[in-house]
């Protein structure tokens, strides 16, 4: 395995994942959580490219060398969703994903990771910096109410199609649904940091 996380480093992402919470990232941040992946608004923005998303496996691997493929396909799924997301709530004309391994690479936190970032025509995003400092919570609130209205849409429509699929007296597989209570789920969990924890449950 492939690691320069420094000795003893305390995985930020695990520390968000576990319900704890910090002047850059809090639970109001997080609009999806999944079994196996999660994505919340990141606190770094680019001055034409606001709420962006970060998308991370609820399990510590800290690069795509090391990420089981099962965590792997629910990252990429989580991205899709939130870039389909995010093209209506902000009315972007594109979206941009990123995923950086190692220093070389541009790689600064140690949980592997996937950047969804808003796109607008003349934007500048390749040929410019993030802005200094991070984004207060008030000026991240916005952003993420707007996902969470379109993912709570999506996934109530998702459920209506599926109810309808079903034929009277068969029992509905639920395993493919997306269930409301997911996509907000960051209201109930649980405040305690736990850091060792391999695997964050959904909320029932």
């Amino acid at each position: 395995m492939i690691s320069h996380a420094p000795h003893g480093y305390e995985c930020p992402f695990c520390f968000l994942l576990a319900g704890g919470e910090t002047e850059i990232d809090s639970q109001a941040d997080v609009v999806l959580r999944h079994e196996r992946a999660t994505a919340f608004l990141a606190s770094q923005w680019w001055a034409n490219n606001e709420g962006h998303v970060i998308v991370i496996p609820n399990a510590h691997h800290e690069n795509i060398y090391d990420l089981p493929a099962e965590y792997g396909h629910a990252v990429h799924d989580a991205v899709r969703e939130i870039a389909v997301a995010m093209r209506t709530a902000y009315g972007c004309e594109g979206i941009s994903t990123r995923q950086h391994n190692e220093p070389a690479g541009g790689q600064d936190a140690w949980h592997f990771h996937v950047h969804v970032i808003p796109r607008y025509s003349g934007d500048g995003l390749y040929g410019s910096s993030p802005l200094p400092g991070f984004a207060t919570a008030a000026q991240r609130r916005p952003f993420a109410e707007k996902l969470l209205a379109v993912l709570r849409d999506q996934a109530d429509g998702r459920q209506a199609r599926a109810d309808q699929q079903v034929a009277p007296g068969q029992e509905r597989a639920v395993a493919d649904l997306v269930p409301r209570d997911r996509v907000a789920h960051h209201v109930d969990q649980p405040r305690e940091a736990r850091r060792d924890q391999e695997r964050v449950q959904p909320v029932e």
